[in-house]
């Protein structure tokens, strides 16, 4: 059989690529169809799935909410033969646009689980000269429980988000880096979310905010 052919002869590759500029408007599912075309074109020798609908086997660590830029998403691939790192990042890059560039390829082996994120690091700027009042910061470090109301599958949850914020911190007076714990389950939290609710402010002054994902850490 073809597929288990294919299987057996898997090598597992984690990729490390950028998500920038126009770019950060794409949703997660245009953001899979652009990969698995320019895996496709680059001729990437994919391992597929099994069954009447055979697909590239590709999975992402996460969804980045859309408008939010990244240096650091993550997705992994298997392959039926094992790759030239330094050469398929050129092969990668070459067919992808402006923005989505793949920074880094690592084998893993081909039993391990996919990862999850653990922590997340993200740079938000506001713009047009709005300064986040740090009076509004120091209260809310106060306090031991802060509740956010959310949607979810099983309905409306509160989420205390001192479990969800390791920490904020001002890097200029429009500017804060934002550390986000996740855990296994959800609702998840945007980073628009959480800073709205810390700073209380409201939906067009979130709109304008420049949020960019730096860093992660996955477990």
């Amino acid at each position: 059989d073809v597929y288990k052919r294919q299987k057996l002869a898997s090598n597992k590759y984690r990729l490390t690529f950028t998500k920038l500029g126009p770019m950060r408007f794409l949703s997660h599912l245009e953001l899979i169809r652009l990969m698995s075309r320019a895996l496709r074109r680059a001729n990437i020798p994919m391992a597929y799935s099994q069954g009447f609908h055979p697909m590239p086997k590709i999975s992402f660590v996460s969804a980045l909410p859309v408008g939010v830029e990244s240096f650091a998403e993550t997705m992994e691939i298997e392959t039926i033969r094992p790759l030239k790192t330094v050469q398929t990042i050129k092969k990668l890059n070459s067919q992808l646009p402006h923005g989505v560039q793949v920074t880094r390829i690592e084998e893993i082996n081909i039993q391990t689980s996919s990862p999850r994120l653990k922590e997340a690091t993200y740079i938000v700027k506001s713009k047009d000269g709005i300064q986040f009042d740090r009076s509004v910061l120091d209260r809310y470090r106060e306090q031991d429980q802060v509740l956010l109301t959310k949607k979810s599958k099983k309905g409306l949850a509160d989420i205390n988000l001192k479990e969800w914020v390791k920490n904020i911190q001002f890097l200029e007076p429009n500017m804060l880096r934002l550390v986000v714990r996740y855990g296994d389950t959800g609702p998840y939290l945007k980073p628009e979310e959480i800073i709205k609710a810390v700073f209380h402010l409201d939906t067009l002054t979130i709109a304008d905010l420049h949020i960019r994902k730096v860093g992660q850490i996955l477990r």
